[in-house]
């Protein structure tokens, strides 16, 4: 096989855009920002189902006049 042939240093399996090329790190972390931040809505959403389950924590009702976890938020 000639070594000409298949010259490795000029083949470019990924093209990559020259915009994309001067700001990736610009990018990047915004893209990781929003990705965190989609994750931890979606923690807070999967969280909430467990919100004022009283019997989790060994008492089957509710008793009224009881703290419950959204009063702070009702309260505003």
């Amino acid at each position: 096989m000639n070594a000409k042939a298949l010259n490795l240093k000029k083949v470019n399996m990924f093209k990559i855009n020259p915009w994309m090329k001067n700001y990736w790190l610009a990018i990047l972390p915004f893209g990781g920002f929003m990705f965190g931040r989609w994750f931890d809505k979606q923690e807070t959403i999967r969280m909430s189902e467990f919100a004022d389950k009283s019997y989790m924590y060994g008492r089957k009702e509710r008793v009224e006049g009881d703290y419950s976890p959204w009063d702070k938020y009702l309260k505003q």
